[in-house]
């Protein structure tokens, strides 16, 4: 089981005012492995299902190499070659900042040096079930700094969002649309079956076409009547 986390209640400070709960572990107390977190079903929640989210961990890894975690020298070149001092300081979604100090360092250089791994010993990465449905039961969320490959994972929203909404700002809208439409899966070579949550997948057949829209659109009408809040 992961350490215990300090749990925080932000009042209002949610999607339309709802409340928020953030979680938050000591530095450094979950590293290179993957972190579940389980919203439990029940009246307090308005959740027919557990929502479950998945965070993984690969210290030192930037998303170079699509399909694995690897932390190799084009991790180590990367920080040593974008680094950021204390008047150019990193943004959140810096891949380099490790530390997540807002520099981008020798001392990131050294992270990503001493955690070097490969086949044997780098992360695993993990395919979620996907459940789409009256509830939907699987959500999945990455690290932005240490990014796995998402287009090998199934992804999902929790149920209290609307179920296009891939860049979860609480609505499916045009900018949802732009964003997957940017993917190139819409009604691609449906064979293959490859289309993931992200692309526009959002009723769990492995494509993106009209159906997914329908689905999208009556997920943020159900949503805006208050079925679900």
């Amino acid at each position: 089981p992961a350490p215990t986390p300090t749990v925080t209640m932000r009042r209002g400070q949610g999607i339309n005012g709802s409340d928020r709960v953030m979680l938050a572990w000591p530095d450094n107390a979950i590293q290179n492995a993957w972190l579940e977190v389980r919203l439990k079903s029940g009246a307090s929640t308005l959740l027919g299902d557990d929502d479950l989210f998945y965070f993984g961990n690969a210290v030192g890894e930037t998303g170079t190499v699509a399909g694995n975690t690897f932390v190799t020298s084009i991790d180590v070149i990367g920080a040593r070659d974008n680094q950021r001092g204390p008047f150019d300081l990193a943004s959140i979604e810096n891949v380099y900042d490790f530390n997540r100090d807002r520099l981008v360092s020798s001392t990131d250089v050294i992270i990503a040096r001493d955690h070097q791994s490969g086949a044997l010993t780098s992360l695993p990465l993990i395919t979620v079930p996907l459940s789409v449905g009256a509830t939907v039961a699987a959500g999945i969320a990455q690290e932005t700094a240490w990014p796995a490959d998402e287009r090998t994972m199934a992804a999902n929203v929790p149920t209290a969002w609307p179920l296009g909404d891939v860049n979860f700002d609480g609505r499916f809208d045009s900018s949802d649309l732009v964003a997957v439409f940017q993917r190139g899966k819409f009604n691609a070579d449906q064979s293959l079956q490859d289309a993931t949550w992200a692309d526009g997948d959002w009723d769990g057949d492995g494509d993106f076409d009209l159906e997914d829209l329908i689905a999208a659109v009556a997920s943020e009408r159900i949503l805006r009547r208050g079925a679900l809040v």
